[in-house]
């Protein structure tokens, strides 16, 4: 038992990690009473190594469930990319702050109109009124020729777009020699971006970040030349593509 204890903590393999499964969630091996019970030498007293190997396994434990219960994309087989580039810096210009914030508002008027979502999600991302303390703003107000027309989004919103955008970014020039599916592998590598302001009764965060992830690629592929067959917005227009 102690054998397995030992090759748990010092393994780095997948093979042995610890998972969700009965068969490897190491409730036998890592358990306290086990490592508090041993008993040492003639005197049989608690020994401060005990102590030590106590806190050790509880660290693994709390550890392991962070890393499957939150972070659980590194259990997945992704590209390897470089640490270089996943905490690089990237900076947006004004007029790009501007952009996103439109098209963030472009975004959540899609998701509302083809989902069902409740007063309270679209209440908590914003509304159709003009703010004009909130920086970037200006470009939807400008684009706004009727009032109650555009969706405003709130500053923590905005900001839950701009770590998306970032994120983006970040693997934007390594899109071509990714072999596996887009929009997955960004989502994998976006389990950390969150939004607590934003009511996620109809689960709407996921909804943004798949949706924006989604039309970025889009547009950067067909740029890219990486998408070969045209894309259609809708079935009716492929069928009659197809007929031609």
């Amino acid at each position: 038992m102690v054998s397995k204890w030992f090759t748990l903590v010092t393994s780095r393999t997948v093979k042995v990690a610890l998972g969700k499964t009965a068969e490897n969630n190491g409730e036998n091996i890592f358990n306290e009473k086990l490592f508090r019970d041993i008993e040492f030498g003639k005197d049989k007293k608690f020994k401060p190594v005990q102590a030590g190997i106590m806190l050790t396994t509880q660290s693994f434990i709390d550890l392991t469930k962070y890393l499957i219960n939150e972070r659980g994309q590194v259990l997945q087989k992704i590209p390897v990319i470089s640490h270089e580039v996943e905490n690089r810096v990237i900076n947006l210009d004004n007029l790009e702050m501007n952009s996103l914030y439109y098209l963030s508002g472009c975004i959540l008027f899609k998701i509302f109109k083809n989902n069902v979502i409740c007063k309270d999600c679209i209440e908590s991302a914003g509304s159709k009124q003009y703010d004009s303390t909130i920086t970037f703003s200006k470009l939807v107000y400008l684009k706004c020729y009727k009032k109650n027309t555009l969706f405003f989004v709130n500053d923590e919103i905005f900001n839950y777009f701009y770590e998306i955008e970032v994120t983006f970014r970040r693997y934007m020039p390594y899109l071509k020699t990714i072999k596996c599916d887009l929009i997955q592998f960004y989502i994998s590598k976006m389990t950390h971006i969150s939004c607590k302001p934003l009511k996620n009764c109809h689960n709407i965060s996921y909804k943004i970040m798949k949706r924006f992830i989604t039309f970025r690629i889009k547009i950067y592929c067909k740029n890219k030349g990486r998408l070969k067959l045209p894309v259609y917005s809708s079935l009716t227009m492929a069928r009659h593509f197809i007929v031609k």
